[in-house]
């Protein structure tokens, strides 16, 4: 099947445009923008003394649950509401055609959101704090995942969108879909499954890193979602006919199949290990050295890394605890079965506490 690129132009044009039409468009990304710029560069920014986007990085899952619904609870519903949903289909397009010109239409929208909190928060307000004395590598890795994410979401928004005819039921709706891949690391906090978790894989890029397996894991997402979507919307092919309830087994069985599919890439991705460092020193490059060191480990005597570290730490030593985590993710993935890295945080009086006196580390004043 050809995709014809003028027709998705049209669908694009016409829903992008719209979006700023009015004033809410423009209020929701100012919100945005203001939220991020709040978060980012919180009391603790100034107390670490150190220019990166950490503060921003742990809220930043929670605040695409209000920017991706704010987007994407339009793009259906509000077609079935006025009606124009039926003539919008008997346009000269399919189905796909109409989908992807929506979806770019909502990138679009959020692409121009994140570039407004780039050069704010990123170019704007870090160089008059820092005089341009910054990593712009990790900067732009930081952005590219929050890109990356939101994109994903947003397909997971218009799911929620093309359920209803209400904006507002689409809204809710879709925070709560956009919630499951973020709630997953909280749910269930080790484990393979944690792969799934949108702020696992939000974590690399973090640091300054743009993970295959990071890539891999947005671009399914979105396509899982987008995926379901097309099939709510070309249902109405075959719903009402006598062969609806077959149809119906057909479609649920092509999903189910597009998942396993997308997960076992995503597994397989994950164990490749292929990572591109962006930061300015090369932070987190392994030597080739190190890597034929780790090979040589006999995988069935694996070698364990257990590091214990507390979350706050003094400023000054703020910088050389994320790069030590970022290093010893970074052996982890290497490692495979060869190399287990078990990186625990460190509250005093906690179960975690108690299990590292066993090994002689106890709390020292700084």
């Amino acid at each position: 099947m050809d995709i014809r690129p003028h027709v998705i132009r049209a669908v694009f044009k016409r829903n992008f445009v719209s979006y700023f039409s009015g004033v809410i468009g423009y209020l929701f990304i100012v919100l945005f923008v203001g939220a991020g710029a709040i978060w980012a560069f919180s009391p603790e920014f100034f107390a670490n003394n150190l220019a990166t986007m950490d503060q921003l990085n742990r809220k930043f899952p929670w605040l695409l649950l209000f920017i991706v619904p704010a987007i994407t609870m339009t793009c259906w519903a509000e077609e079935k509401k006025q009606g124009t949903d039926e003539l919008l289909f008997t346009l000269p397009g399919t189905d796909l055609e109409i989908l992807l010109g929506k979806y770019l239409a909502v990138l679009a929208i959020y692409t121009v959101a994140i570039l407004y909190s780039l050069l704010f928060c990123g170019f704007g307000v870090l160089t008059y704090l820092t005089y341009g004395n910054f990593d712009k590598g990790l900067l732009v890795s930081n952005f590219i995942g929050y890109w990356l994410a939101g994109g994903a979401l947003l397909a997971a928004g218009m799911l929620a969108s093309v359920l209803t005819s209400s904006a507002t039921v689409a809204f809710v709706t879709g925070t709560v879909l956009c919630a499951v891949p973020i709630l997953i690391s909280y749910i269930i906090p080790s484990g393979n499954l944690q792969l799934l978790s949108l702020n696992e894989q939000l974590r690399d890029f973090g640091l300054g890193m743009i993970p295959l397996g990071g890539l891999l894991y947005f671009v399914s997402l979105a396509c899982f979602f987008l995926y379901l979507n097309l099939v709510m919307i070309s249902r109405r092919h075959w719903n009402d006919g006598p062969r609806s309830e077959a149809m119906g087994f057909h479609f649920l069985a092509r999903v189910l199949s597009l998942a396993v599919i997308l997960g076992s890439l995503n597994f397989v991705a994950a164990g490749m290990n292929r990572r591109l460092d962006l930061t300015a020193e090369q932070l987190y490059s392994v030597y080739p050295s190190t890597r034929t060191t780790i090979s040589k480990i006999d995988p069935k005597r694996p070698v364990l890394v257990q590091a214990f570290i507390s979350p706050t730490v003094p400023g000054e030593y703020v910088a050389t605890r994320t790069n030590l985590i970022g290093l010893l993710r970074q052996f982890d993935q290497i490692g495979g079965d060869r190399l287990r890295v078990r990186i625990v945080d460190t509250e005093q009086y906690s179960s975690a506490a108690d299990e590292a006196k066993k090994f002689g580390i106890h709390p020292q004043m700084i």
